[in-house]
């Protein structure tokens, strides 16, 4: 649920690129009144004048200097709660891991293996992380695609071998033979073969770059 100093800060950061109250809560799915009541809360708190209500909209310099400190109000509280769930994770001892869905189950052979070295730390696993997430210190350790960004420390994952089963319609198939190694002759002769049909191609490509480009990554403290 959006706190009520990150609705404020929506709403007067979009009266910068709206013409009318009514566009503006179009685009943030508010009722136009719910929007006039809280600029008007808000300069009765304040007690000056923050929105011109001209067309298209826009905000006075008071209101453009108290967005300007609104919004470090709202960084230096993400920051707080961001510390204390880190200190918390710290005093209880907890690595929150999150593991990419879409990652071979093997790589939760991991976690066995950092309970084993560390058994007195106690390691919960998620599916679900984003940049955000380890930013704020909601996991603390993500598996999964790679992330440009510099406050992340990246260690790479080993190659993971994969395999492709193959119809016996396949230049390759021979029922004698379970497995095929790769080689530069056997790729060539899947040239225009069609072997393999894909109702989520999407779904393929990020399976496929999950496992060439496999890593650990974490936040640098």
């Amino acid at each position: 649920m959006m706190s009520n100093l990150k609705r404020e800060i929506q709403i007067l950061e979009g009266v910068q690129y709206t013409a009318t109250l009514t566009t503006l809560a179009d685009k943030l799915y508010l009722s136009q009144p719910y929007i006039s009541r809280l600029i008007k809360k808000m300069e009765d708190n304040y007690q000056i004048k923050l929105v011109n209500r001209t067309n298209p909209l826009s905000l006075t310099k008071a209101g453009e200097s108290i967005l300007n400190n609104m919004k470090e109000i709202q960084a230096a509280e993400d920051n707080l709660h961001t510390n204390v769930r880190r200190l918390k994770h710290k005093e209880e001892g907890v690595i929150i891991v999150a593991i990419c869905s879409l990652i071979d189950l093997s790589v939760t052979s991991i976690i066995a293996t950092l309970h084993r070295t560390f058994p007195e730390t106690l390691f919960k696993v998620t599916t679900t992380a984003n940049e955000h997430s380890l930013t704020s210190g909601e996991v603390d350790i993500v598996i999964g695609q790679k992330w440009n960004n510099p406050l992340f420390q990246i260690l790479p994952f080993e190659p993971t071998e994969m395999s492709l089963l193959i119809p016996d319609t396949c230049p390759l198939y021979n029922p004698h033979q379970k497995i095929i190694s790769f080689s530069e002759e056997g790729l060539s002769k899947l040239n225009s073969s069609n072997y393999i049909a894909v109702s989520n191609a999407s779904f393929l490509q990020q399976r496929l770059t999950i496992f060439s480009r496999k890593i650990i990554f974490l936040l640098i403290n």
